[in-house]
């Protein structure tokens, strides 16, 4: 009973402090008497996605203040939040289930790659620029959040240096090419579209190519090496492609 309690106690903190962080206004009460009305609730969803809720009620009536909670939660299953984390009005309002309430901003925050509190898996932590070991790249090479073409004298031909960045709260956030989870903190830009940097790889060895050179073949990655198996008699011809989103500053 005592771990049940201090679990939910623990989300209920990370959720009004993520909270508190999107909106910029501090709680006025305890978590729901600062929700109760809705109004915070639909707030975050603009700040987040803006003009995802048009109309947000702002009489202390109990069934317009209810409203809000009603245009909340739909909002919430229009992002792609499943339907076993949001809760049901009364659950806010009246204080049913608070855990639940919680747990559905929680995962809101997940499911638009704001990160987790906890550890992540190695391939999605955060990527730190400088701690490359790969002699192929200059540590003292700008980063630029876009690939960087060059020719380097090769048989191979076009060679390309992955774009760097870091994902920040204010930035949404999109999920890996490879493994499909989402980026929630370093990502790699390459081949039109964004990876976590140790999901980056060659396609046919699997060498990691987040801080070195690579070669597009057929929309794919492959490193020197295996560029001059998978296309040892022509040059390769490789153009970046637009995939249609860009990471807002």
């Amino acid at each position: 009973l005592f771990c049940s309690w201090k679990m939910g106690d623990t989300r209920i903190a990370e959720a009004q402090k993520w909270i508190e962080e999107i909106t910029g206004q501090p709680f006025q009460g305890d978590f729901q008497e600062h929700l109760k009305s809705g109004v915070v609730l639909c707030e975050l969803l603009n700040k987040l996605k803006p003009g995802t809720i048009s109309k947000i009620n702002r009489s202390r009536m109990p069934f317009m203040q209810m409203e809000n909670v009603n245009a909340y939660i739909n909002a919430c299953k229009g992002l792609g939040v499943p339907d076993q984390y949001n809760f049901v009005t009364i659950d806010l309002f009246e204080g049913k289930n608070l855990l639940q309430v919680a747990q559905n901003i929680i995962t809101l925050k997940r499911e638009l790659g704001y990160g987790f509190e906890k550890q992540a898996p190695a391939q999605i932590q955060d990527y730190a620029p400088g701690n490359s070991s790969n002699p192929s790249l200059s540590q003292d090479a700008p980063v630029s959040e876009q690939p960087t073409q060059f020719n380097d004298g090769t048989k191979t031909g076009t060679a390309y240096r992955p774009g760097q960045g870091q994902v920040h709260e204010e930035r949404l956030a999109k999920n890996c090419q490879a493994c499909d989870r989402v980026i929630s903190s370093g990502f790699v830009n390459a081949c039109g579209t964004s990876w976590h940097p140790n999901c980056f790889t060659c396609k046919k060895c699997g060498t990691k190519l987040a801080r070195a050179k690579y070669y597009e073949h057929n929309n794919a990655a492959y490193c020197e090496r295996c560029i001059l198996v998978i296309n040892p008699k022509t040059t390769v011809k490789s153009t970046t492609r637009d995939m249609g989103f860009k990471f807002a500053n």
